[in-house]
């Protein structure tokens, strides 16, 4: 791999790291929302933080060559993926008081969300 490719995947990583800790710290905004009753807020703040997770499908040729060599890696790429859509529906399915929405995005969302993380950080680390 060229010297130049090397640095363009550094600098990606990087930036997806830095992006998937500002998704992390806008979940933390959105139960905060939940807790104290402000539904509308908390909704759209999980809508356009979440939108943007498009961007880094498994489906993308950059995703697909950083993820998805080693299965494990795939997996939890697309376990994110899918609690994302989840978290999505739920919330916009308006079926859900604010307190479901707080428990879910704390407890179902945001662990899936945190090992992601922690996988993409340490892999920018490297």
């Amino acid at each position: 791999m060229s010297e130049h490719l090397r640095r363009a995947e550094a600098t990606f990583l990087q930036q997806y790291s830095d992006w998937l800790q500002m998704v992390q710290e806008s979940m933390v905004q959105v139960t905060g929302f939940y807790r104290e009753g402000f539904e509308d807020n908390g909704d759209r703040l999980l809508d356009s933080t979440t939108r943007e997770s498009s961007l880094f499908s498994s489906q993308t040729v950059t995703m697909a060559y950083l993820f998805g060599q080693e299965e494990e890696w795939r997996q939890d790429l697309e376990a994110f993926e899918q609690a994302t859509e989840e978290v999505r529906s739920l919330i916009k399915a308006e079926t859900m008081s604010s307190e479901e929405k707080m428990r879910y995005v704390a407890s179902v969302y945001m662990p899936v969300l945190e090992r992601w993380k922690l996988r993409v950080t340490a892999l920018a680390r490297k």
